[in-house]
């Protein structure tokens, strides 16, 4: 009897490596570093936000010094000094630094638009904070000398908050003020906060970055290493509701193409509302009712003569505020909501001798759609997100002049769940579940993925590993039909020192189809990779800021022998 399963190469050095990992865990004990430790201050008299810190309150502060220098050379001295100071009191946190420099006349300071000044030629300052102290997640304020803001939660850009900063060019350097209310930011319901946080500085003109607790560069998470803030206690969130209504009218005048010397005149009208609501320090719910996205930018036009969908950037607001716990799993793609609907074109090719198409809306219309998002005290990142579109149809005039409308889409539910439970030595546990249910005898669908990210203490190995099981109902012939497909993946990687290398061996069999709520563009295939990477972190040769040499190899084929 013949199996119809083979042990790859790949998956065997994959078990290999599995088993260097298990092995590294038990035979090292070694602890975590030890970060740096900040002791916040409790204001004692207003101060006034205009990047000169030279109220008494500051004097009272304590002054986080001793930068490291990261780039261009890894722990070297910088060449200049920062001190940095935090306050706060029951509304925000407040941060000041003098950034000195022996040369302020070379201070770069090219303006820009807001959320561009990590693109900006301009010296800059960066405030980074893990409020939760789990060192997987954290929130970026970035200030740079010509006063441009920026943040990111996640290296996720579209995130903005509400705060106050300035900056003042002296013959000492440059000296700024920030203002982050705590509004802008979740925190643990804890008397006592401590928060992972780190301080940064960019010297443009010579390219060089300082930390406050340095980041070597050889590992790839670098919260790990950022110090620790403590001494902010029985702080209260403040009242987090927004209510914005909008009402949008249309008025058309257009030629009539059956009489000449006519037009005919078309009125539309809609309203609705966004709603966000934090819950508490936690969690934020946020509403939309009766979108309207016409005034939302459109997308490019793309000539695809591939074999495969064109997969476009999300530009609705609702869905690309708040979307880093979403996108875990990859089983979201937010374009399939109000998408074209599915009986678009098939409309076109059904019209009967003499008809004519009115009317065929190239969207479907959302009703409404409901996020609610955060993670608990203890690490539970929890994400819940469903939608609802509304039947489509179009509108097709008859020979008698009678029109009858054909519907193109169905009233649909497009629901999301995510639990993400965050553990020590950033290790990890996924729950992800994307469920569409279409009205009537239409397809359903429903993908569950399980996903398990473990790392030894040291931190030098990772690994991943990951089950999908799609379902997917369908009527055929009035008969309901199920087909259940699967996926799983395990994948190795070395993340720290100056060499990387891993492997990784995926399997998707030839029903797995998670298309309804996300996208793949193959099944059936068997994928497999193993890679070595070596790493020059700091120049070398004298002419060499940084480099590296990879070897990779990859196999794709596919499952089934037909």
């Amino acid at each position: 009897m013949k199996s119809g399963f083979k042990l790859s190469p790949t998956f065997l050095f994959t078990l290999f490596l599995l088993f260097t990992f298990i092995k590294s865990n038990m035979v090292f004990g070694l602890t975590d570093v030890e970060p740096k430790k900040y002791i916040a201050t409790m204001l004692s008299s207003p101060i006034k936000i205009d990047g000169k810190p030279i109220e008494d309150a500051w004097k009272t502060a304590n002054v986080a010094t001793n930068f490291t220098q990261l780039e261009p050379v890894e722990g070297n001295l910088p060449s200049q000094i920062s001190e940095v100071r935090v306050l706060y009191d029951n509304d925000a946190i407040y941060i000041s630094a003098m950034l000195f420099d022996t040369m302020p006349d070379s201070i770069l300071l090219q303006l820009g638009n807001r959320d561009q000044s990590m693109s900006l030629n301009s010296d800059a300052f960066r405030f980074g904070l893990d409020p939760y102290n789990q060192r997987q997640s954290s929130y970026v304020f970035e200030l740079t000398a010509s006063g441009v803001q920026s943040e990111a939660y996640n290296e996720d850009l579209n995130f903005d908050a509400v705060w106050e900063s300035a900056v003042d060019i002296n013959s000492s350097g440059w000296s700024l003020e920030m203002k982050i209310p705590y509004s802008a930011i979740r925190f643990p319901s804890t008397p006592q906060q401590v928060w992972a946080i780190q301080f940064a500085r960019l010297i443009r003109r010579n390219r060089e970055y300082d930390q406050w607790t340095l980041t070597p560069k050889n590992v790839q998470n670098k919260i790990l290493y950022w110090g620790t803030m403590e001494g902010i206690s029985n702080i209260q969130p403040p009242l987090r509701l927004s209510l914005t209504p909008y009402l949008s009218v249309y008025a058309e005048k257009a030629p009539s193409l059956e009489e000449n010397n006519k037009y005919s005149n078309s009125f539309v009208y809609s309203g609705g509302a966004d709603l966000k609501y934090v819950i508490d320090e936690r969690f934020t719910l946020d509403v939309t009712l009766l979108p309207d996205f016409s005034q939302v930018q459109s997308d490019n036009k793309v000539k695809n003569l591939s074999a495969f969908e064109t997969i476009y950037e999300e530009r609705r607001p609702f869905f690309k505020e708040g979307t880093s716990l979403f996108e875990l799993g990859n089983l979201f793609y937010s374009r399939r909501i109000g998408t074209i609907p599915s009986g678009y074109y098939d409309v076109y090719s059904n019209l009967a001798d003499g008809e004519v198409l009115e009317a065929n809306p190239g969207r479907v219309k959302l009703l409404n759609a409901t996020k609610v998002s955060g993670r608990t005290d203890n690490g539970l990142g929890i994400g819940l997100m469903n939608a609802i579109t509304g039947n489509t149809y179009a509108t097709i005039k008859q020979v008698n002049g009678e029109k009858r409308r054909v519907l193109t889409a169905p009233i649909t539910n497009y629901n999301l769940l995510v639990l993400d439970q965050q553990l020590k030595h950033n290790c990890a546990v996924r729950i992800i579940n994307s469920n569409v249910l279409r009205n009537g005898s239409n397809r359903d669908a429903n993908v569950t993925s399980a996903i398990g990210i473990f790392e030894n203490n040291l931190h030098q190995y990772n690994i991943k590993g990951e089950f999908s099981n799609s379902r997917i109902h369908e009527f055929e012939n009035g008969v309901k039909q199920n087909t259940i497909g699967s996926k799983y993946l395990i994948d190795f990687n070395k993340i720290s020192g100056y060499s990387w290398y891993g492997g990784s061996y995926e399997v998707l069999d030839k029903k797995y189809d998670k298309n309804d709520l996300s996208y793949n563009f193959t099944k059936d295939r068997t994928n497999s990779n193993v890679y070595y990477t070596y790493n020059k972190f700091n120049p070398f040769w004298n002419h060499f800021k940084q480099g590296n040499i990879s070897i990779y190899t990859y196999r794709s084929g596919r499952l089934s022998s037909n």
